[in-house]
């Protein structure tokens, strides 16, 4: 910024903009009342005396305060500032009226990223940051927060407030209370009053985590060897509280980061919210308003109010006062207990996901916890039991032990004799996340090879698992060492759910891929495309790659070369097994394929929406049961002769309440027909461009025809088929009064 004499102020014009080309061609800046630098009390438009240099075409932008205007896309206002659009008549209007071009003499083809690069060169921003997050208090009126050191003027007419010295801190709230007056030389008068409003509760303990793993450290805030632990793996914390405390703790390290007191600006790797738990809450559909559960009753799948017989829909929603949908903790615990409550909590739902109370089965979490306490009792019974045979005749004590020992040895001592020498054997071993773990690959001309392996505590390497795969005609072309990248990657992912997370070595015969694969700075920029690929893929892995000599590389290199036939996981391999060998047809989606994002979308849009309207219907089952049986029995344009999801699926037409419907026998005008035509008029329908399936019975159905007599409407055919009778003929009957014989 600078002022009407030109001189630079030692203040900076914060705007932000959704598209950054556009500063390029940028020639003025228009603000509303509620900025900063707008002054009170003048004619609009006012064009400021401060002045904000354009820092891509590096030309002065003058300031002008205009009417607050409705938004819209083109005045789309971020801290009541935003650019002047040169395309937008209003804004050239105001601009001309003021004497001000917005339109540039040599206009800049800039993108948004040229434009990035050129503010953050200059140290001007050039970041994404939020465009509703504006200043923010932290101060709240307590006495027993962190108390803020800035010392107030006295005088009320000139406001001044300076922070307090080294000497003066800390300022720690005496039990009577603040000092009145405190001797300040930089404030008018000589004397200053210390600020009595405290620190959020947030902000206080935003902070204090790097004490945690050094508090005992009186001399810094935390020592360097402590240091080198952070920043933290996993945040765990509900979802609401988590985030305010985060939006602190953040804050607070990135000014640590700047004053050179910490080496990361994030405190944490990782955000696991805890969702919020949600009550069941009672809305009135005719006023809105929230009514307690007391004060409804249940009638058939829907819900009314006692009083009047209002409807109310049932939904769960935030627990608030205000919604009436609370629950008492108190209650809860004299009634489950709080091992039931917790687990209760913990069953429910996983932990991102909000918590629905009152849905979890609490007769089976019961059940459990009896088996858990009866466990535990009976293995209390049992110790005191064998601490009273200290009672027992040194006689039948020895008798009784001799006769234990000998059941011992049988069943016990024994067969644990023999499976520990199988365990200590050349077979696999199981998995043990407390050892260390070594992974192998090797490729060959036809197939690769992997193995996850244990390093035992006497040294020696014993294998977890083996895994081997046929190369694909394409693979098969590809390089060594790509056929050995490819190895690496896939041993990495075949065994991901035992390395994951935890440190392994990673082995291979192929020195050429240490280079690739080694370096956790970044994937070097020489490597060709595919290795590129894998190697970023393998970023996300904490390992140490290793080289082997192929002597002494057996273990993969047999196993590259005795794959497996089949090229898809041996899961989907043994389900496509099971599945032929019982007669079951292997559905990998729906039925419906919607051809483009679009229809997708509609699908997702249509699919909403009728759950919106269907809401009071019933409860969300019977929505469904509604939604997916007028889906089923729909004919599909898209399918061929117009057939249904379930005729497709069943091959069959879908059995509906219509198919208990029975033909009188003396309606029937031929006994030997098997298929009788019903013609039913139908008016005005033209408007169906496809057979209705409402109200159809057991049979296909038919196609619209036109009747052949003028007068009478449209129709719709549909053919109902009875059990009596088995002939092929087909009778139409024409006649309306055949319908009134259906029972």
């Amino acid at each position: 910024l600078k002022n009407a004499y030109g001189a630079v102020l030692d203040e900076t014009f914060d705007l932000r903009i959704r598209e950054p080309n556009r500063l390029a061609n940028a020639r003025a800046i228009f603000i509303r009342s509620g900025h900063s630098l707008a002054p009170s009390a003048v004619e609009l438009p006012y064009v400021l005396e401060e002045t904000a240099m354009n820092i891509v075409r590096g030309e002065e932008m003058p300031i002008i305060l205009v009417h607050d205007e409705e938004r819209s896309p083109e005045k789309e206002y971020y801290l009541n500032a935003r650019l002047a659009f040169e395309g937008n008549d209003s804004d050239l209007a105001i601009a001309r009226s003021l004497g001000i071009e917005l339109k540039p003499s040599r206009r800049l083809a800039l993108s948004n990223e040229d434009v990035l690069q050129i503010a953050q060169f200059g140290n001007y921003g050039g970041y994404e940051t939020s465009e509703r997050l504006l200043d923010w208090v932290v101060s709240r009126q307590r006495r027993w927060g962190t108390p803020i050191p800035v010392l107030l003027s006295e005088d009320d007419e000139h406001e001044h407030a300076v922070c307090l010295s080294d000497e003066q801190l800390p300022a720690l709230p005496v039990s009577s209370g603040h000092p009145q007056r405190v001797p300040c030389d930089r404030l008018p008068g000589g004397f200053g009053v210390p600020e009595k409003d405290t620190l959020d509760t947030f902000f206080d303990s935003s902070w204090y985590y790097l004490r945690y793993l050094d508090p005992n450290n009186e001399k810094q805030l935390i020592g360097a060897d402590k240091l080198a632990q952070m920043p933290v793996d996993v945040y765990v914390g509900g979802i609401e509280h988590a985030a305010v405390h985060m939006f602190f703790a953040r804050f607070i390290s990135y000014f640590l980061k700047d004053i050179g007191v910490v080496a990361s600006s994030e405190p944490f790797g990782r955000l696991l919210p805890q969702g919020i738990v949600r009550g069941r809450t009672f809305l009135r559909t005719d006023n809105g308003k929230y009514v307690p559960e007391t004060d409804v009753v249940q009638k058939g799948s829907s819900f009314v109010e006692k009083c009047d017989g209002g409807e109310v829909i049932v939904q769960y929603e935030k627990m608030s006062k205000s919604k009436r949908n609370g629950v008492e903790p108190l209650l809860i615990l004299n009634r489950d207990g709080i091992d039931l409550t917790r687990l209760q909590l913990l069953d429910t739902a996983a932990p991102r996901a909000p918590i629905n109370w009152g849905d979890a089965d609490v007769k089976g979490l019961k059940k459990w916890l009896d088996r858990v306490s009866w466990v535990v009792n009976e293995y209390v019974t049992q110790r005191s039991v064998c601490a009273s045979c200290a009672s027992i005749p040194a006689e039948v004590d020895h008798a009784t032990e001799e006769r234990y020992r000998e059941v011992y040895n049988y069943a016990v001592r024994n067969p644990f004799q023999e499976l520990e020498s199988i365990h200590q054997s050349d077979l696999l071993t199981h998995y043990d996340p407390k050892l260390s773990i070594i992974v192998a690959a090797d490729a060959s001309e036809y197939g690769i090879g992997a193995v996850i392996q244990h390093r035992m505590p006497n040294g020696s390497v014993k294998a977890v698992a083996h895994a081997s795969r046929a190369l694909t005609a394409a693979e098969q072309n590809y390089s060594q060492i790509e056929k050995e990248g490819l190895a690496l990657t896939y041993a990495v992912t075949k065994f991901r759910k035992m390395v994951f997370g935890r440190h392994f070595t990673l082995l291979t015969d192929y020195r050429p891929l240490l280079g690739i694969f080694g370096s956790k700075e970044d994937v070097p920029k020489h490597a060709a495309k595919r290795l590129h690929r894998w190697a970023t893929l393998l970023l996300a892995y904490d390992f140490t790659i290793e080289y082997r000599k192929t002597s002494d590389f057996g273990q993969t290199d047999a196993l590259s070369s005795l794959i497996s036939k089949q090229r898809k996981p041996e899961d989907y391999y043994f389900n496509v097994l099971f599945c032929i060998s019982n007669g079951i047809c292997y559905t990998f989606c729906p039925l419906y394929r919607p051809q483009s994002n679009g229809q997708a979308e509609r699908f997702v849009d249509t699919f909403k929406r009728t759950i919106l309207k269907l809401r009071r219907e019933g409860s969300v089952s019977e929505i469904m049961d509604i939604f997916l049986r007028t889906y089923r029995t729909t004919p599909n344009a898209f399918l061929a002769e117009h057939r249904t999801p379930a005729e497709l699926f069943l091959d069959r037409p879908p059995r509906t309440s219509l198919d208990l419907l029975k033909f009188h026998r003396s309606s029937l005008p031929n006994a030997n027909s098997s298929l009788i035509a019903v013609t039913v008029p139908v008016p005005d329908s033209s408007r169906f461009s496809t057979p209705s399936t409402h109200g159809i019975a057991k049979g296909k159905i038919g196609d619209l025809e036109k009747s052949r007599n003028e007068s009478a409407a449209s129709c719709i055919k549909y053919r109902w088929q009875t059990e009596q009778l088995r002939d092929s003929t087909s009778v139409s009957c024409a006649n309306a009064s055949h319908s009134k014989s259906l029972c």
